[in-house]
């Protein structure tokens, strides 16, 4: 790529000149390209400026990067051509295809930038936002993008205006004689948009102003008045404060430049900068402030109104997550200081998805913004909240405050963000959740979020719609379902799950009928771990969904190993997760991964528990096991008699065996009550038709009771325990015939 342009030389002294911004302009930039990536969904955003030889980033937003050769740059083709680039997918452009930056991180896909100017004319470089999915920016985002980089280029051009200023009040400082013969510096400032001169003469308090000042003052008369009377008309906080800079200034000599409001007639108030530096006597020249004032106003409003759109949530109206982490840190370090207690509160609303589901997202985001206008209204003064994402909402409670005023203050959060309304035929009814932690100066953010998050999590799962504090003792629930999910991501992605087979057996003849694949799993150490161990990460869906397809593979792969192992096998059973019902095309992929391995679909049951079948979305789970017993696959289900359902679900779900729980069988020698119960349940399955197998069998008598109650098949420690694959091909169940096993087996 050749670089010979006549304009580069100047573009590029221009470029260099935003090299050394001060923090503040790179803050507000940051800021920017923050809220850049935000509104348009991509992981990147960054200003960059085109110089010479290579491209700088002046700001960045999702990655790190320092300077570009112009061959591998996509802005330096916006710049040069001054105009937006949009590239669909850098794959497909010749331009970029081979790009070290397309071929490797940050993997660019799609690109869209906007070429910035220079207040001088040149353009100096582009905003751009940067994703690794391609076709994702369109020629309609970049009117939006076209707002931000006009908005960038007002502030540089702010940057540009005050080196201009800093260099008028360097040529203040070094030719002192020719700006008292002269009146340059009023001349200088006012050649700057908006900008005028005053001075006052040391000894004096009358104030000299150029037009450029009476302009900004709205004032007809060259003398300013009194310093004291111009201080006046100053934003009064900041009036002690102008006048002890002045002072100083006077005195020793020291220069000053300070931002503040002015107050003119009517109510109307103008954003000025002031800076000013006393000029010594020389010669009939009396020593003399001498300064300059500009009118800072639209910079200042275009600079608050990106900081607020950077911090607030642009649905809610409500603090954003970053804007909280950093007034959060705020109060906690004021907190430190002042030795008081800094509250979190963090709400979940319950039943959100369900509403967006039955009404959309339209309608889902109108109840966002009433949800939003009533935690602002119920959040006392001196609390502030936020959208913490989704459906979710954090509140910082007032400084100081008890915990049990903390408590008080959530549940009447909590009441007010009750919802019931119809909207087009669907009857809305929404409640929330509360977490509130308590911490001191000494709790970081991130941990006292934790707390408060941790107080959350368990209070939707123990007791929704109330206000859970959190405890230490929750912490050791946490732990275990932290140490769950690690154990089973990593033996997922390890292959350390497999099923182990605990026989199913006629219960008259011990011969073996079938086998149940329990998930189990080899810790790194080699102890085996039972599901029961990690349940937690069970009742993950994700992970759920994860483990049942490690499952399906093995027992489809194993299942031939198995019919060798037990020539009279009947059937095998795999556990369902709720997550497996509510799934997409579940049925489907189980099917086709029987019948890839040639398994017999007849000789599959699936089991499903009561408390599945109480999902909200029944017709979803009807119409998953109603495909897989239409091809065959049997419907057990287990856990029976434990759950909730009616029994008219036995009627309307395609089930055509059920599993008595273990805690039953177990409590039946000794227990009249649970006795009566065992045989009822017998006695109403073979009624309906229905297979019945009893679940933790254990003694012999437990095996008799049964026997006599009409149940014919049985699962349990008596007959033996869940065993992987390696473990079963030692000849035991080839004669048909299991006998009983010590509880020890």
């Amino acid at each position: 790529m050749e670089h010979e342009s006549h304009e580069e030389p100047h573009r590029g002294r221009l470029a260099s000149s935003f090299d050394n911004v001060g923090d503040h302009i790179r803050a507000s930039l940051d800021r920017i390209v923050a809220h850049c990536a935000e509104e348009f969904d991509c992981p990147i955003s960054l200003v960059s400026l085109i110089k010479s030889t290579e491209q700088s980033v002046l700001a960045s937003f999702g990655i790190e990067i320092g300077d570009v050769a112009l061959e591998t740059s996509f802005c330096y083709h916006a710049v040069e051509s001054e105009k937006p680039l949009i590239v669909a997918d850098a794959h497909d452009d010749t331009r970029f295809s081979e790009n070290e930056y397309v071929l490797g991180a940050p993997h660019i896909r799609s690109y869209m930038g906007y070429p910035i100017r220079h207040s001088a004319g040149a353009f100096v470089g582009a905003l751009c936002i940067i994703d690794s999915r391609p076709n994702r920016f369109t020629p309609g985002n970049l009117s939006k993008l076209e707002t931000y980089a006009r908005v960038i280029e007002d502030i540089l051009e702010l940057h540009t205006k005050n080196l201009e200023s800093q260099e008028l009040a360097r040529e203040v400082h070094d030719q002192n004689h020719r700006l008292l013969t002269s009146n340059r510096i009023l001349h200088q400032a006012e050649a700057v948009a908006k900008m005028g001169g005053w001075e006052l003469e040391i000894g004096s308090d009358q104030l000299k102003w150029s037009d450029g000042t009476q302009s900004i003052f709205e004032s007809r008369r060259t003398e300013g008045g009194s310093l004291k009377s111009s201080i006046q008309r100053y934003e009064p906080a900041d009036q002690r404060k102008i006048e002890a800079l002045c002072e100083e200034a006077i005195r020793s000599g020291t220069p000053f430049d300070f931002e503040t409001d002015l107050f003119l007639a009517g109510g109307r108030q103008k954003r000025v900068r002031i800076a000013a530096e006393r000029i010594e006597a020389e010669g009939t020249h009396p020593a003399r402030l001498v300064g300059v004032v500009q009118d800072v106003s639209e910079t200042f409003h275009s600079r608050m109104a990106l900081r607020h759109a950077a911090e607030h949530d642009s649905l809610t109206g409500l603090h954003n997550r970053f804007a909280f982490d950093r007034l959060l840190q705020q109060r906690l370090s004021t907190s430190q200081e002042l030795h008081d207690t800094v509250a979190v509160l963090l709400i979940d609303l319950d039943g959100f998805k369900d509403v967006n589901d039955a009404v959309g997202h339209v309608v889902g985001d109108i109840i966002l913004e009433t949800v939003a206008e009533r935690i602002g209204k119920a959040t006392p003064e001196g609390g502030f909240a936020a959208r913490w994402g989704g459906d979710e909402f954090a509140i910082v409670l007032p400084p100081g405050i008890s915990n049990a005023g903390a408590e008080t203050i959530g549940r009447h959060l909590i009441e007010q963000l009750r919802y019931r309304s119809e909207i087009s035929g669907h009857l809305i009814e929404l409640g929330a959740t509360g977490g509130l932690a308590i911490g001191t100066g000494g709790t970081s953010v991130k941990e006292l979020v934790r707390r408060a998050d941790t107080a959350l999590y368990h209070g939707k799962k123990r007791d929704p719609g109330k206000v859970h504090v959190y405890e230490a003792g929750l912490e050791r629930a946490n732990i275990a379902r932290q140490y769950a999910l690690n154990e089973v991501r990593t033996a997922i992605r390890e292959d350390r799950i497999f099923p182990g087979y605990q026989p199913v057996v006629e219960l008259r003849t011990g011969r073996l009928v079938g086998f149940e694949a329990l998930m189990r799993l080899t810790s790194r150490t080699g102890r085996r771990i039972t599901a029961t161990e990690v349940l937690p990460a069970l009742l993950d869906p994700t992970l759920s969904r994860e483990v049942s397809t490690c499952m399906i593979e093995h027992v489809s792969t194993e299942f031939a190993e198995l019919d060798r192992c037990a020539p009279a096998l009947d059937f095998v059973s795999i556990n369902a997760s709720e997550a497996d019902l509510l799934a997409s095309g579940f049925a489907a992929q189980f099917i086709a991964q029987m019948r890839a391995k040639r398994v017999n679909l007849s000789r599959i049951t699936l089991e499903v528990t009561e408390t599945m079948l109480l999902v909200d979305n029944t017709q979803a789970v009807r119409r998953v096991l109603s495909e897989l017993r239409d091809n065959g696959v049997g419907i057990a289900l287990d856990d029976f008699g434990t759950g909730y359902s009616s029994l008219s679900h036995l009627r309307d779900f395609p089930i055509d065996k059920v599993k008595i729980d273990g805690s039953f069988i177990q409590s039946m020698v000794n227990d009249q009550h649970a006795s009566k119960i065992v045989r009822a349940l017998i006695g109403m399955a073979n009624s309906m038709g229905l297979g019945v197998i009893a679940e933790g069998v254990e003694t012999e008598t437990q095996s008799r009771m049964l026997q006599q109650m009409g149940c014919l098949l049985g699962q349990g420690f008596l007959f033996g325990h869940a065993e992987g694959l390696s473990r079963l091909t030692g000849g035991r169940y080839r004669d048909h015939k299991l006998q009983a096993v010590s509880s020890a087996a």
